[in-house]
């Protein structure tokens, strides 16, 4: 298994503390990144760091939720919320 990002979401995810072990794959934090890369305006250095803030939120953070594979789920639904939520905001300004 290689540690190597694969994708421009996976380099800046790294970047910016990311955590990479071959045992917790890194895809499923990558894949959200994307999601909320690609659907909110802006950069995608303004995407990440408010993509890094949201995910690290909470006690536990969803980021350490995300180990557990039942709450891959409800952080999918948290994650679509949020987006709903910013597109809405955005749409009103």
């Amino acid at each position: 298994m290689s540690l190597e990002p694969a994708t421009e979401s996976e380099r800046l995810y790294l970047a910016l503390g990311g955590d990479v072990n071959p045992a917790r794959p890194i895809f499923t934090g990558d894949e959200l990144l994307e999601n909320w890369a690609t659907d909110l305006e802006g950069t995608i250095e303004e995407a990440t760091a408010e993509f890094e803030s949201w995910i690290r939120a909470g006690s536990p953070s969803r980021q350490q939720r995300l180990l557990d594979y039942a709450e891959r789920a409800p952080i999918r639904r948290e994650l679509r919320d949020e987006l709903r939520r910013r597109t809405q905001l955005d749409d009103k300004i």
